[in-house]
């Protein structure tokens, strides 16, 4: 089905070199492909194919019209290459009127395209996602290499007709060509955009035990935040550099009180501590405390063995900072928040840790959204009691968006993981009970610490609390 379909490079290849002799350079994000002695047919087919484009059997006739003898052969050994690259676009046309195209987003070879359309009954893919991209309708599934723009509004409606199971000759078009409508439905087929669905009414691609598992965020979230699946500019791209200020690390917030608290003795903690070895051999999750409420000075030197600043620099446009734990780009976008229940010297209420002042800042006392964010980390914990102190962390999204394209909410997440291992060794080495909790309320958060949820929400739950009285001399 190649053939029937008009054939162009991506828009955002270039190809210099065309009309003089000398190497053939292909350039595209960040990438290039040199052709130091290329055929003499090859100028003509790039011609062609950074231009309108064409049918390949179009391309083969005008090769040969213009005397070349291997152009055909030629031509297939060049689109092979840029298919692998992922660099031709393949446009499915009506008559005059552009209808549907296919976006290469990574690889592109192989591309089978079936031959004929199955007889039993589709359904729309559960991975499919159709949204805006600028003034078009792109379509795309992590299931496969490409995304499809949809220029015709005739191509949006039909898919509605697949929302349930049908067969693919009942389906009205009688405003679309057959001929149109029999190419769109196989390129959707050979997409994996429409699947087979057997007697029992199960799609084929929940038969598949790999897929069975996946939900299709995380599938998505996969595929767009690791390199392979999409050709979208990824890592420190500094896209905002010279358009927006980089956000500070330093957050400055008004609070009705701060309580200083106490900075413990680090060379006490060096010579004190237990070996690695034994606190990362003794730590666990531990869902129950024991009667005494956590100490201020506990409260203070957990704190600073976690999330304390160590010092501050540039980096190149953006403030960065040194923490206990390591972060992406050394950013700390991370801020912890203290949900206390039950501590010393600390009323109950929401309060926000400052890492530059080792200080906490008075967020709200005690409040419904309080008990709510509590009973929400006992039941996450499979506990009656409301834990003495519920950890939040937090992120400020544009910190990371500022520097870091395609992978900056990956990398937050992990950036999470590596602060809430810390805070389980940190309680592990002060013989304190810790448990981190699998997920919490972002929403429930936000309006409770008065944070927009576009900018900063919560991404990790962690529970600290005095070591039940059993566990003490352990």
């Amino acid at each position: 089905m190649i053939d029937s379909l008009v054939l162009m490079l991506r828009r955002d290849v270039a190809v210099r070199g065309l009309d003089k002799e000398g190497p053939l350079i292909v350039e595209w994000s960040g990438m290039r492909w040199t052709l130091n002695r290329p055929a003499e047919s090859y100028r003509h087919i790039f011609g062609i194919l950074a231009g309108e484009g064409a049918e390949k059997g179009e391309i083969s006739a005008k090769l040969a019209d213009a005397g070349f003898s291997d152009g055909e052969k030629e031509l297939d050994y060049l689109l092979e290459r840029l298919f692998s690259f992922g660099l031709v676009r393949m446009c499915l046309n009506t008559g005059e009127m552009p209808f549907a195209d296919v976006i290469p987003l990574t690889s592109m070879q192989p591309y089978p395209i079936v031959e004929s359309i199955p007889e039993e009954k589709l359904i729309l893919s559960r991975f499919a996602m159709i949204r805006r991209h600028g003034c078009y309708m792109i379509m795309e599934s992590p299931l496969f290499p490409g995304a499809f723009i949809l220029h015709d509004t005739r191509a949006v409606a039909l898919l509605n007709y697949f929302r349930l199971p049908a067969e693919y000759p009942g389906i009205p078009h009688s405003d679309l060509d057959d001929e149109t409508f029999e190419r769109y439905i196989r390129l959707l087929v050979s997409a994996r955009i429409l699947c087979t669905v057997d007697s029992r009414g199960l799609a084929q691609e929940d038969r598949k035990l790999a897929l069975l598992h996946w939900d299709v965020h995380d599938l998505a979230f996969h595929a767009r935040s690791r390199m392979g699946r999409h050709i979208h500019p990824s890592g420190a791209t500094l896209r905002f550099n010279g358009f927006i200020e980089p956000p500070p690390a330093r957050v400055e917030r008004e609070a009705e009180e701060t309580i200083a608290l106490e900075v413990p003795d680090l060379e006490r903690m060096k010579k004190d501590d237990p070996s690695f070895a034994a606190v990362s051999e003794g730590r666990k999750s531990r869902r129950n405390f024991g009667g005494r409420e956590l100490t201020f000075s506990e409260l203070g030197e957990f704190l600073y063995r976690c999330g304390r600043t160590r010092d501050a620099a540039d980096g190149g446009g953006i403030e960065i900072t040194s923490r206990p734990y390591p972060n992406a780009g050394s950013l700390y976008e991370l801020d912890i928040y203290l949900a206390v229940s039950r501590c010393q010297n600390v009323g109950k209420g929401l309060y926000r840790y400052d890492p530059d002042e080792h200080s906490l800042q008075t967020v709200s006392g005690h409040s419904r959204e309080l008990d709510l964010l509590l009973k929400e980390a006992s039941s996450n914990m499979i506990s009656a009691d409301a834990p003495p102190v519920l950890f939040i962390l937090s992120a400020r999204f544009r910190r990371v968006g500022w520097k870091y394209e395609s992978i900056a909410y990956s990398l937050i997440l992990k950036d999470t993981g590596v602060l809430l291992h810390q805070m389980s060794l940190a309680a592990e080495a002060m013989r304190m009970a810790s448990c981190i909790i699998g997920s919490g309320n972002s929403d429930l958060f936000a309006r409770a610490a008065g944070t927009d949820y576009f900018s900063e929400s919560s991404v990790g739950e962690f529970v600290l609390g005095a070591m039940p009285e059993d566990n003490a001399g352990q």
